[in-house]
C-alpha cells in the first residue's frame, strides 16, 4: 500500500504522493497516481518523512485502504464498554475527509503546551472502548495506518518489518516527551485481510511477529509486555513501565 492522501475522493487541497514497492509503480501512474518507488516498507515510510522535510511541511502517513474517518464529538469519559457504546450512541458523529483529519490533529499538535511530534488516532474501530479513554493522550501508542508528522528527526527503523509503528511511537516518547492521540477519531480500514502492506509481512506461524516484538523489548526495556488475551503475537506498550 501507497503513504500519502488517497486519490480516491476528499482530498481538496493535498497533493498526494504513493511510496510504493518497485513492482508496483508503473501499476500506481498507469491510474494517473503520482507514485514513487519507496523500497520496502519502512524505507518508504523514510523517504516520505526526508520530502516532506526538505520542503518544511508535516508529512501525513496513511494506507490506502482507510474506508473512513470517524470523529465523535464527546468530552465523555466512561466507566466500561456499556456505558462507552452508550455514549457513541448519543454523541455527535461526523465523518471526516482525510485532510481534514490531518489537518485537525496538526491544530492539536501545534497548540499542545507538550508540543508532540507525532499525531494519530485511536487504533480500534470500536467506539464504546475509544470513549473509555480521554478525548487526547500523551503516552499512546500512535497507529501507522493514519498518523502526522510535523518535523521530527526520528524516522523508522529498518531492521523491523512488523510493528514498525510501535517503535516509532517510543523514538517520539523518547525523543520529545510525548505524543498526541485523539481517542474520538476512528478508522474504518480492511488491511487485516487486504493483501499488500504489513499482511504479506506476516507469516502462518507468526514467527515474523514474535521476531519484531523480541527487538521491541530488547530497544525499549520494560516498554512492551505481550498482550495475554491475544496471544503471542501482540503487545501492550506502556511507556510508564520503560527501565532505564
Amino acid at each position: 500500500p501507497g503513504s500519502g492522501l488517497p486519490g480516491r475522493g476528499g482530498v481538496s487541497g493535498a497533493e498526494p504522493v504513493w511510496y510504493v514497492d518497485e513492482k508496483s509503480v508503473q501499476s500506481y501512474r498507469r491510474l494517473g497516481l503520482n507514485a514513487v518507488k519507496g523500497g520496502g516498507l519502512c524505507e518508504a515510510r523514510n523517504l516520505a518523512l526526508a520530502d516532506a522535510a526538505k520542503k518544511k511541511k508535516a508529512c501525513v502517513q496513511l494506507s490506502d485502504d482507510i474506508i473512513a474517518f470517524n470523529y465523535y464529538h464527546s468530552k465523555e469519559v466512561c466507566k466500561d464498554m456499556f456505558e462507552g457504546n452508550a455514549a457513541a450512541k448519543r454523541a455527535q458523529k461526523l465523518r471526516l475527509s482525510p485532510v481534514a483529519a490531518a489537518r485537525y490533529l496538526l491544530a492539536r499538535m501545534r497548540a499542545s503546551p507538550k508540543k508532540p511530534k507525532l499525531g494519530g488516532v485511536f487504533p480500534l474501530g470500536n467506539s464504546g472502548m475509544a470513549l473509555g479513554h480521554v478525548p487526547l493522550g500523551t503516552e499512546n501508542f500512535i497507529l501507522g495506518d493514519f498518523f502526522v508528522h510535523d518535523g521530527s528527526p526520528c524516522r523508522f527503523d529498518t531492521k523491523l518489518r512488523l510493528k514498525e509503528d510501535y517503535d516509532f511511537t517510543a523514538s517520539h516518547l523518547d525523543k520529545h516527551g510525548s505524543v498526541l492521540r485523539c481517542n474520538r477519531l476512528l478508522l474504518s480500514v480492511v488491511h487485516e485481510r487486504n493483501e499488500g502492506g504489513a499482511c504479506s509481512e506476516r507469516d502462518a506461524a507468526g514467527e515474523r511477529e514474535r521476531e519484531s516484538i523480541r527487538h521491541l523489548q530488547e530497544k525499549w526495556p520494560g516498554v512492551f509486555c505481550k498482550n495475554g488475551s491475544r496471544g503471542d503475537t501482540q503487545v501492550v506498550m506502556s511507556w510508564r513501565r520503560r527501565k532505564s
